[in-house]
């Protein structure tokens, strides 16, 4: 099993989507289908807190560790990432 970051919308079964954005654990072999043909990417690891402030744009940029997102000089290049988040963010860092 490996664990993947939605890209793109896919329809694991009828009427079961997984979303853009939503992590999923998929068997290997469909897995590595899903990185080839770009719906998926693999996350190997995945350290922000779930109440992270812009988690999930975090991780779809590539920060997928508070380290990473520790050494963000300029937020406004993150899409998502408004203001107020990048407040938050500061401030959760902080705590």
């Amino acid at each position: 099993m490996k664990k993947l970051l939605f890209d793109k919308d896919w329809e694991h079964f009828p009427g079961h989507i997984i979303k853009v954005g939503q992590l999923a654990e998929v068997a290997n072999r469909k897995a590595n289908e899903l990185i080839e043909n770009g719906t998926a990417r693999e996350v190997i690891e995945l350290e922000l807190p779930a109440d992270f402030p812009g988690r999930k744009h975090l991780i779809t940029a590539g920060f997928n560790s508070l380290e990473k997102v520790s050494a963000i000089k300029d937020f406004d290049e993150i899409e998502g990432i408004g203001e107020i988040t990048e407040k938050k963010i500061i401030e959760y860092l902080l705590k």
